[in-house]
């Protein structure tokens, strides 16, 4: 099995028919990866990460990183690289503010924190993206919810050879989202007030907002098991936090490292999930099964 360094040296380079006699209009994004020669030792071999066009902007996931850490170094508070993945081809990085600016205390008691979500790829698969998130610090689940801050996209093309300068006007973006925060964590407040009591309200979720098109019954299990074991955040009922809870912790710790994410499903989900839980003003008590 392949081990996938997310800041190893990237190429892009021309593909030729079988006899090497034309050249392909389409191109290899190549890397090389680790793995165990027989004599033991630690060899390196190349890998494929993905077939692109000549028109492919190539953004190393090194670049990205070095450029969201100066961008860090530059804002208030104290900010860490949280969680990665790289899968060969896809690459998402957190960094997470960890006190001062950008942190709020919700009623329940839990701190929440301005995370920074990157993106990129290395076949075409998704655009190099730079996002807002919600991190609970008690727990380091994330939270994503697309409606609530702004999202830079830039699809891998020559025109948009300039990403970094319009990045550059992130800085601002990211000041005016923590202006804004005391507005979301009202909002998040009001999900601790929905009791989720019964297993009515508890099927409720289920069919009206968290339907097989969003959870599978395994990972609904998942979720239902993490909900019923934690204690109640307000001392008292479970909530639709502690259900959100539930689902971030679900699908954000997924990996067998703390660190990771699991897959990029779990990412998707746990977007979904959020979106979802946090759009509920009230739980019908008596739900069909």
């Amino acid at each position: 099995m392949n081990t996938f360094e997310p800041y190893t040296p990237i190429e892009k380079v021309p593909l030729f028919t079988e006899d090497h006699g034309m050249q392909s209009r389409m191109y290899s994004v190549k890397m090389e990866v680790p793995y165990k020669a027989e004599d033991g030792n630690t060899a390196r071999k190349p890998y494929e990460c993905g077939v692109v066009s000549e028109q492919f902007m190539l953004v190393p996931n090194s670049e990205v990183k070095a450029f969201s850490d100066d961008l860090m170094s530059e804002l208030p508070g104290s900010w860490k690289t949280g969680k990665e993945i790289f899968d060969g081809s896809k690459y998402m990085m957190t960094q997470i503010c960890n006190n001062g600016f950008a942190t709020h205390e919700l009623k329940v008691g839990d701190k929440i924190a301005m995370g920074l979500m990157w993106r990129n790829a290395y076949d075409m698969t998704c655009s190099l993206s730079f996002e807002i998130f919600i991190n609970v610090l008690s727990c380091l689940n994330g939270m994503i919810h697309k409606q609530w801050f702004n999202k830079f996209r830039f699809r891998h093309t020559p025109n948009n050879s300039n990403w970094k300068e319009v990045l550059e006007q992130a800085k601002q973006t990211i000041i005016f989202a923590a202006d804004s925060m005391p507005e979301l964590v009202e909002n998040l407040d009001r999900l601790n007030s929905i009791n989720v009591d019964t297993t009515d309200k508890l099927k409720s979720v289920r069919n009206d907002h968290l339907g097989k098109d969003i959870l599978g019954y395994t990972q609904w299990g998942k979720v239902v098991d993490r909900f019923i074991t934690e204690p109640p955040s307000n001392g008292n009922d479970h909530t639709l936090w502690d259900m959100t809870q539930a689902c971030t912790h679900t699908f954000w710790n997924s990996g067998k490292d703390s660190s990771k994410i699991n897959s990029w499903a779990d990412l998707q989900t746990n977007e979904k999930c959020v979106r979802k839980l946090t759009a509920i003003k009230e739980l019908n008590p008596i739900a069909e099964s």
